[in-house]
């Protein structure tokens, strides 16, 4: 019996995550913020960690709820002890900018690291900006690079676009236009219009 129990509370939580997806998206309809925060706070009730991933996305801009980086921090640090990969990298990112927590680059760091190891797009990327910047750690462009390229092969616009401007620039990697053009077109693809403007400037 509790492992019947168990499986439908935990089906029941897939269901409303998904649904909170669908009302976030409009992929059944219009957007619909507020009640993809609903869906999204029952499924977080139940643990499911995309949807406290979720949550706090939605606390941290405001999407549906009044701004609170004090509700976002919580449900990010749920969904990260849950073992969530993209909330370890927003908790990340809160701490490296001192939004409701205490800026601290060790912090944000060790989110970072965390996030990445799991190999997650935003985690990687985020990782990759600390390495070029030599924020936190030594200033390593080849170690930036490295990362930058991982998360661009998972799809990350960001590192799609932070790849290319190395490769431009020849930062941590021998300078190709070609490959920099490369990265440039697949991130406008993506809708990164910053890199739309890289295309028209190289081609003109």
């Amino acid at each position: 019996l509790r492992l019947t129990q168990e499986a439908v509370r935990n089906g029941s939580s897939l269901f409303e995550a998904r649904m909170g997806y669908y009302d976030l998206k409009g992929m059944c309809g219009e957007k619909s913020y507020p009640k993809a925060r609903e869906w999204f706070q029952k499924a977080a009730t139940h643990g499911n960690s995309s949807a406290e991933s979720f949550a706090g996305n939605m606390y941290e801009l405001g999407l549906g709820v009044e701004q609170s980086y004090a509700k976002a921090i919580e449900y990010y640090s749920k969904a990260a002890a849950h073992g969530e990969s993209s909330a370890e990298s927003d908790l990340g990112a809160m701490y490296e900018y001192g939004n409701g927590v205490r800026q601290s680059y060790k912090e944000a760091l060790y989110w970072y690291r965390k996030s990445a190891s799991k190999y997650d797009r935003a985690g990687l990327n985020n990782l990759g900006r600390m390495y070029e910047r030599g924020i936190g750690v030594e200033k390593s462009f080849s170690k930036a690079v490295e990362l930058f390229r991982k998360s661009a092969d998972r799809g990350s616009i960001a590192g799609q676009y932070n790849l290319a401007l190395m490769y431009e620039n020849g930062t941590g990697v021998k300078k190709s236009r070609e490959k920099a053009l490369y990265w440039y077109h697949i991130a406008a693809q993506d809708g990164n219009t910053s890199a739309v403007q890289k295309l028209v400037k190289l081609h003109g």
